[in-house]
């Protein structure tokens, strides 16, 4: 009969793909097994050669390559706005985020060149003008003008893709409770500001201070770490937040540690902004007109 010998056909036939499926897998399994023991092997090197790569002189001239211009707006809906300000503020409060942020643009190709952000309370032109004998920078007391009270500042990029010819996030949405929480630290006796996270605190597994203190044109000693006082200069490394030294997201002990490469010279920058009521006194107004943010090169 042909059934019984087609069946034994059928058998041996499957019997066949059950063995090539079982020999693709072992050979698999054994690629596998070899590149593990490569990458765990010790690496030897068997000769180097090293080559000479140079752009050569680069074109063009230094200039300004993206127009400078800062926009005041609000965090609520990114609408334009007229003034910094605090609601809802008690003496005693501490650090608080202002209700608006400031949109800046600007790139220059420069050899040494910045975007700053400062007060100058000591200028003619300031109302009030602070006439105290300490740090001059941040919101002075419109009724007793020897008292002010401190303001900080952070920055996050708001990425330009060329392709798409749009950004990454505006303000309002680029701020995330990171950037918008305060919190006062100590690094020995040097007061930081660093963003809520458990780890970045003083001290703590991954330290990260994002916020820099505002300083004013008149502050006599940017630099309380260092001997002496360095006063306010025109290239202030630590008011410059993006510049020919790069993206300047953080202060720390070592200066370039905190420094990015800007992704795009059209990329934007959000300045989130601070201030510190602790020494508030109540039914006071602290304000400044001299909130400045400067394009510069040198």
């Amino acid at each position: 009969m042909k059934f019984p010998k087609l069946f034994e056909k059928n058998l041996i036939r499957k019997e066949v793909e059950k063995m090539k499926k079982l020999l693709s897998l072992l050979v698999a399994i054994v690629m596998v097994a070899s590149t593990s023991g490569t990458a765990l092997a010790a690496f030897t090197s068997d000769g180097t050669e090293a080559f000479t790569a140079s752009s050569g002189s680069v074109g063009g001239t230094a200039g300004i390559s993206e127009p400078f211009s800062a926009t005041l707006k609000n965090l609520s809906d990114d609408a334009t706005a007229t003034d910094v300000a605090w609601t809802g503020v008690d003496a005693g409060d501490g650090w608080e985020t202002a209700d608006q942020y400031i949109e800046v643009t600007g790139f220059a190709t420069y050899s040494n060149w910045g975007i700053q952000t400062y007060t100058d309370n000591e200028d003619v032109s300031a109302s009030p003008q602070y006439t105290g004998t300490n740090n001059p920078a941040g919101l002075v007391r419109t009724d007793s003008t020897i008292y002010n009270l401190p303001v900080c500042w952070r920055t996050k990029a708001g990425y330009y893709d060329p392709v798409a010819a749009t950004y990454s996030d505006p303000g309002s949405a680029a701020a995330s409770s990171e950037e918008l929480e305060i919190i006062q630290g100590r690094d020995g006796n040097y007061t930081v500001l660093y963003d809520g996270v458990t780890g970045h605190a003083p001290g703590g597994t991954d330290p990260y201070f994002p916020w820099f203190f505002i300083l004013d044109k008149g502050t006599d000693d940017v630099d309380v770490t260092t001997t002496g006082d360095q006063a306010f200069d025109d290239y202030q490394v630590d008011a410059t937040f993006i510049g020919s030294a790069g993206y300047h997201h953080a202060p720390g002990a070592s200066e370039p540690l905190n420094f990015a490469t800007p992704n795009h010279p059209q990329d934007k920058y959000y300045i989130y902004l601070g201030a510190n009521f602790t020494l508030a006194i109540p039914a006071k107004t602290y304000t400044t007109n001299m909130l400045t943010v400067e394009m510069y090169h040198l």
